[in-house]
C-alpha cells in the first residue's frame, strides 16, 4: 500500500533527491533540478514544501514525488485559478507498480479542494490522457540560422548583461507591461529566467540604455522568452546574441500574444513551427470556457457570436455581443456535443479546417513550473 503525505520543510532535500535519482538514467551526467527549476529549488525564499507530495512504501520508504503549483491570474475583473503539475518522480526500481496513478489520485483531491478551473503540465501525451489532459496550447517556433543574420541590414550596437536580483528592474518593469498572466514578482523574476539550465539577459543599445531582456538557453541553441522596449532593435539583438555566444542555429519561442514580436520575427526569421507541449485538464467547465473566450478577447476582435457547447452533462451558451462576453448554462441545442478532452482540441488545437475561430492560451517555459 502507498502512502501519500504533504512534504514537509525538513524534506524539502528529500524531494530534489528522488527527483534528480528517478530522471538520471535518461538526463545528461549532472542534471539537477536546482538548476532546471531555480524558480521553485534555488529560491532562499520560497518553501516548496507548500505544494509537494511524497509517496511512501508500507515500510515508510520514500519511492516517488510531485509538485502541484496553484496560480492565480486576473483576466478583465475576474479571477481565475489553476495549477501546473510537475517533477512528477517514481524511482526507476520502483516502476511500474501504480505509484504514479496513486500521486495522481492525489492531485485530483488537491485541485478540487483549491477550486482550480484547469490544470497544466507537460510530458507524453498517451501517459497524461488517462488522467484527463490533453494537448492544445502552442507557441511559435522562429528559426535562424547564421547564413540568416549575416544578411540582416542596418543592425545597430546591442550588449547583453547577465541578469541577476540587483540589475532585473527594467526587465521586470518590461514583463509587467507586456506579459499577459503576470505570474511572477522580484523575488522569482530572474530565477523564472534562469528556467531549464538557460541564462537571462538584458539587452542594451550603444549608450547603454535598456531595450529588452531574454531567457536564452545556449545548451538548447532556444531562446524561451523575449520582449523587447524597443522593437527596431531586434535583429540587432538577434545577430548579437547568436554571434557572442557562438551558436550556428537559434529557435525563439514566442507565445501567440505576442502579436508584434510575431509581426516582427515573421518578417526575420528563416522558417517557422510550432512547438506544442503543453497539456490541458479542464475542472470547472463553465469557468474554463469564460477564461479562455476573455483572454483571446484581450487580444483578438472576436466576431460577435451565439455558440452551444454539450459538456458531458453540461450545456453552456457562449455568446459575444460587441465584445462583450456572456458564459451561460442553456437548455438550448448544443452545436457541439464534446468530452473535456474533445473540447481543448476543439478550441486550441492548430487544425487546417475550421469552423470557428481559433482561440490561443500558452504559458511561458519561464512561468510553468
Amino acid at each position: 500500500m502507498i502512502k501519500i503525505t504533504k512534504v514537509t520543510k525538513e524534506e524539502q532535500e528529500l524531494i530534489i533527491k528522488i527527483a534528480n535519482d528517478t530522471f538520471k538514467p535518461i538526463r545528461p551526467i549532472g542534471f539537477d533540478f536546482r538548476s532546471c527549476q531555480p524558480k521553485v529549488y534555488s529560491n532562499p525564499n520560497y518553501d516548496f514544501s507548500l505544494n509537494h507530495y511524497l509517496a511512501k512504501t508500507e515500510e515508510d520508504i520514500p519511492v516517488g514525488t510531485f509538485g502541484n503549483l496553484i496560480y492565480k491570474t486576473s483576466i478583465g475583473d475576474k479571477d481565475y485559478s489553476f495549477s501546473f503539475l510537475g517533477s512528477v518522480s517514481v524511482l526507476p526500481e520502483y516502476q511500474p507498480q501504480g505509484i504514479m496513478k496513486e500521486m495522481m489520485n492525489q492531485l485530483e483531491i488537491d485541485n478540487l479542494e483549491h477550486h482550480v478551473i484547469f490544470s497544466l503540465l507537460t510530458g507524453k501525451r498517451k501517459r497524461y490522457q488517462n488522467y484527463g489532459y490533453e494537448k492544445g496550447p502552442f507557441s511559435y517556433a522562429f528559426n535562424f540560422v547564421d547564413y540568416t543574420i549575416h544578411h540582416f541590414r542596418d543592425t545597430k550596437e546591442v550588449t547583453l548583461e547577465e541578469i541577476d536580483a540587483g540589475n532585473q528592474h527594467d526587465a521586470y518593469k518590461l514583463y509587467k507591461n507586456q506579459d499577459t498572466f503576470k505570474l511572477r514578482d522580484p523575488s522569482n523574476f530572474y530565477l523564472s529566467l534562469k528556467t531549464g539550465e538557460a541564462t537571462g539577459y538584458n539587452l542594451y543599445d550603444q549608450q547603454h540604455s535598456f531595450i529588452g531582456y531574454c531567457s536564452l538557453s545556449k545548451a538548447k541553441k532556444e531562446i524561451f522568452e523575449i520582449m523587447m522596449k524597443d522593437m527596431s532593435y531586434l535583429p540587432s539583438a538577434i545577430k548579437t546574441i547568436m554571434i557572442s555566444t557562438h551558436l550556428e542555429a537559434l529557435t525563439i519561442l514566442v507565445s501567440p500574444f505576442q502579436k508584434e514580436m510575431i509581426d516582427a520575427l515573421s518578417l526575420l526569421a528563416e522558417s517557422i513551427s510550432i512547438r506544442q507541449d503543453l497539456h490541458i485538464k479542464i475542472y470547472d467547465i463553465k469557468a474554463f470556457l469564460s477564461f479562455l473566450y476573455e483572454l483571446n478577447l484581450k487580444y483578438f476582435p472576436l466576431k460577435d457570436k451565439e455558440v452551444v457547447y454539450h459538456i458531458e452533462d453540461e450545456t453552456i451558451l457562449v455568446s459575444i455581443v460587441k465584445g462583450k462576453l456572456q458564459v451561460t448554462s442553456t437548455d438550448r441545442k448544443a452545436d457541439y456535443q464534446l468530452s473535456r478532452q474533445e473540447l481543448i482540441t476543439h478550441l486550441l488545437m492548430p487544425l487546417p479546417t475550421r469552423k470557428e475561430e481559433q482561440l490561443y492560451f500558452d504559458l511561458s517555459e519561464c512561468d510553468r513550473f
